[in-house]
Formats: structure tokens, C-alpha cells, sequence
């Protein structure tokens, strides 16, 4: 067999991810059932603790335990950004800077914004 051509390629690399897609998304059926089941064994244990107060019950099979999951979100980006400055409590922030930003900035002034790294990295990417 040749070389092949561009064609040949991008006609087998959109088959070959058609057919990942595909696989994901059958098993994402298949677990489909077994992720729900799961979910009500889950519920099941959670209320029986819970109705007993107990923290965790160990078993010949293994120990089921209550764990807190913990969610912050910002609603309000102006009445946060507020409370961080009037209480100086600067440590809520993360330390990342916006991609968009920094592009728009560079692509303004032709400059990085001071104590940034930005790459740009050349990838092959297909599509229809």
C-alpha cells in the first residue's frame, strides 16, 4: 500500500471517532441501569444511617459511611467581588487568570500581561 492521501486520512480518523462516539454512548446505555440501581442502593444505606444515627455501619462485606460533599459556587460576581475587598479577605480568590482575557490583551497591545505564560501550540483537529 502507498502513502495516503489527505482524504484517506480525515475519511478514516472521522470513522474511527464516529465509532468512539458510538462505543461511549452504548456504554453509557449499558451502565445505565447499574448506575441507577446503584443509586437507590445508595439511597437505601443513606436513609437507614441516617434513621439510625449512626455515622458508618461495618459489615463482612464491607462498611457503608456518611461523607459531606461540599459545593461553593458564586451566584452574585459583584456582591462577591465586594465582600472580598470591604473584608480584605483575598485568600476566596483563585489564582488563575482568564485565557480570553489574556488573548484579547495581547491581541490589543501585542504584549503579555506581565507575570503570565501563554503558548499557543499548533493541533490537527478534524471536522465535517
Amino acid at each position: 500500500m502507498g502513502t495516503p492521501t489527505v482524504d484517506e486520512v480525515v475519511k478514516g480518523y472521522i470513522k474511527l471517532r464516529d465509532k468512539k462516539n458510538q462505543m461511549k454512548k452504548d456504554q453509557a446505555e449499558d451502565l445505565r441501569p447499574i448506575t441507577e440501581k446503584m443509586t437507590l442502593l445508595e439511597n437505601w444505606l443513606q436513609r437507614d444511617l441516617m434513621t439510625r444515627g449512626v455515622e458508618s455501619q461495618k459489615t463482612k462485606e464491607g462498611t457503608a459511611f456518611l461523607s459531606t460533599v461540599a459545593a461553593a459556587t458564586v451566584k452574585d460576581r459583584d456582591a462577591f467581588l465586594k465582600f472580598v475587598q470591604e473584608n480584605e479577605m483575598w485568600d476566596l480568590l483563585e489564582n488563575r487568570c482568564s485565557k480570553s482575557v489574556v488573548q484579547d490583551y495581547l491581541a490589543d497591545t501585542g504584549e503579555v500581561i506581565p507575570g503570565v505564560n501563554y503558548q499557543e501550540t499548533k493541533v490537527v483537529r478534524i471536522r465535517r
